[in-house]
């Protein structure tokens, strides 16, 4: 059996590849996966860091994520490394959520 950690990071570095490759309809199905995957997990810097690098790579194509769903997932983000006081990890969200 996969941790779920890391089919996370699996998860992560095939969307990447996915949106390099512009397979759109298989990022966008990776990147739901990726998501739920998130909801289950307790807040740890490995799910800050997996949330921001998915908004991320998502953020380089906008026309084809949504906009709002990119920043809701980085506010989580802020949201959860302030719960677990993690300040490397909400300056990473901070500054992506600005960009």
């Amino acid at each position: 059996a996969t941790l779920p950690q890391t089919r996370l990071g699996i998860q992560v570095n095939q969307f990447s590849t996915l949106v390099k490759l512009q397979n759109w309809k298989q990022a966008k199905e990776v990147l739901k996966q990726s998501q739920l995957e998130l909801q289950k997990l307790l807040p740890s810097r490995q799910t800050i860091y997996a949330r921001v690098n998915l908004s991320s790579h998502a953020m380089k194509h906008l026309q084809q994520f949504s906009n709002r769903e990119i920043a809701e997932e980085l506010a989580i983000s802020v949201r959860d490394a302030r719960t677990i006081q993690d300040l490397r990890g909400e300056s990473y969200a901070i500054g992506q959520l600005g960009q």
